[in-house]
């Protein structure tokens, strides 16, 4: 038997734990993106920058789906 690569180990390791085919390909074709602070340790900058781009995008995320539900 060869060597399990990408799709195949993740598959084999999420299905042991309840994941559906589907569920695995979205995880493996999903963005992951890690977002570091260069200056280790400040708290004044990465997370309000995060909080306001993500308020920002959840708000245009509710504008769109309430255009489409009325």
């Amino acid at each position: 038997m060869g060597r399990l690569r990408g799709f195949q180990a993740s598959h084999m390791w999420l299905r042991g734990r309840g994941c559906r085919t589907e569920a695995v390909r979205q995880v493996i074709a999903a963005w992951q993106v890690t977002v570091v602070d260069p200056d280790w340790g400040r708290n004044d900058l990465l997370r309000p920058t995060l909080r306001r781009a993500l308020e920002a995008h959840q708000e245009q995320t509710h504008v769109r789906a309430a255009g489409r539900g009325s």
